[in-house]
């Protein structure tokens, strides 16, 4: 399944610069969900955070019965990105594929949407989605990004941000 997966993702265009085995190890294998939580643990959640710091599980260990299960009881899996609050300035940072309700948001997206739910003491939860359905909007944020870089160092300002 997972070949297929990569097929139809080199087919659409999304994996057509990435050879097969690093799209199967970065776009199936959990990693590029776990680098978009360390830039929201970084720039967000102002936690120093590395690759290191998360706990990863990717899709290939949900099988057809696994599915089947859960769509019995109304619920989809999805690959979810967790920055859980153990203590002020401490999280426990994991990328596992989750069950949820197949009504939910989370279970809602579909297709190329990706979502974000933010949740705080001081306010409602909160949820977003973006349906990407190319790379044309991520690739123009990286060369904005290293735009940005390479004129801050021609400057001589600090890459990032001050907290």
């Amino acid at each position: 399944m997972l070949d297929v997966l990569c097929v139809l993702g080199k087919r659409s265009g999304l994996a057509a610069v990435m050879p097969l085995l690093l799209t199967q190890r970065l776009a199936f294998g959990r990693h590029d969900t776990a680098n978009k939580l360390i830039i929201i643990a970084n720039a967000i959640l102002r936690v120093p955070t590395r690759t290191s710091d998360v706990s990863v599980t990717g899709i290939r260990d949900v099988t057809q019965a696994m599915l089947a299960e859960a769509d019995k009881v109304g619920e989809v899996f999805k690959l979810v990105a967790e920055a859980r609050c153990d203590a002020p300035g401490k999280y426990t940072l994991t990328v596992e594929p989750k069950r949820v309700p197949r009504h939910s948001f989370l279970g809602g997206l579909c297709g190329w949407e990706m979502g974000l739910v933010f949740t705080s003491d001081l306010f409602e939860v909160v949820s977003m989605k973006i349906d990407e359905p190319s790379v044309v909007p991520t690739s123009s944020a990286v060369l904005r990004d290293v735009l940005h870089c390479a004129l801050r160092s021609a400057r001589g300002a600090p890459m990032a941000a001050s907290p």
